[in-house]
């Protein structure tokens, strides 16, 4: 199954024009039946990226300094002789390329929580109150049940097909020098961007999609899209199944030959998501 994300570059179907999106595409694939994809331009000697306020970013690393304080951090490019020093308070994050792939989470469950973190591991205990959770690195959690919002099968990561987006270099784009990974997600303040990419999906499949932004939203991720999508681009052909902002409505499609569904997930209030 292909996936195809799209950073819209004009206002369409009441859509409003992007100033600033970042797309984390943690997409976990999950079969509903027994089944089983750094920064680009970036070395692997831990160069990372430091994103600042107002969107910028730097490349590099940190570095040790004496004295020690929690005001300020220092980061050193390759291109200066010495390391720059940032104010604590002007950086919104750090993220590092992925050198080795990550193993999946031991633990027959996931518990999903209301504040968007995911938990696994085996449940020991479980009543009207509360989760025991008996974790494969942080041992016995307590989790209040009001807190749990979703409980899904895990098996220690067997049902899992495709965890990303992973590497940039494993997507399609025209222009991939618009686009960098930060905390785990692809990320582009360019509008007209986009991403294609084979997950390698069955024809059925859970997939858990989630896509932050920042200014108003603009978006449209495509799934089922065509193998050859210069073509069917020409052709006018979308995606079987889409997701879109239209007006302050994200908005699922689904589409065949014959006839087109729409469903509406509900209002973004164009807000920061």
């Amino acid at each position: 199954m292909v996936l195809k994300i799209l950073i819209a570059r004009e206002p369409r179907c009441f859509a409003t024009l992007v100033t600033q999106t970042v797309l984390v595409v943690v997409l976990a694939g999950q079969p509903l039946a027994n089944g089983q994809g750094s920064d680009a331009g970036a070395d692997h000697s831990g160069t990372g990226l430091l994103r600042l306020r107002h969107g910028q970013m730097v490349a590099g690393r940190f570095v040790a300094h004496t004295p020690q304080t929690t005001q300020h951090i220092h980061w050193h490019h390759r291109a200066f002789a010495q390391p720059l020093q940032f104010a604590a308070d002007t950086i919104l994050g750090a993220s590092f390329p992925q050198t080795h792939p990550i193993p999946a989470a031991d633990g027959q469950f996931g518990f999903q929580c209301a504040d968007g973190s995911l938990v696994y591991g085996d449940l020991v205990e479980l009543d009207d109150q509360q989760m025991v959770v008996r974790n494969s690195v942080l041992g016995r959690l307590t989790l209040p049940r009001s807190v749990v919002i979703h409980l899904f099968r895990w098996r220690d990561g067997r049902d899992r097909i495709y965890h990303g987006p992973g590497s940039l270099s494993t997507w399609n784009s025209k222009d991939l020098t618009v686009w960098s990974e930060s905390a785990g997600g692809v990320v582009t303040n360019v509008p007209g961007a986009s991403l294609v990419a084979d997950l390698g999906l069955p024809d059925q499949a859970i997939v858990d999609l989630r896509i932050g932004w920042s200014g108003t939203p603009n978006f449209r991720v495509e799934l089922a899209v065509p193998p050859d999508i210069d073509q069917a681009a020409a052709e006018g052909k979308q995606g079987c199944f889409r997701l879109e902002v239209w007006d302050d409505q994200l908005v699922l499609m689904h589409e065949s030959e014959s006839e087109a569904q729409i469903t509406s997930l509900g209002s973004i209030n164009s807000a920061a998501g």
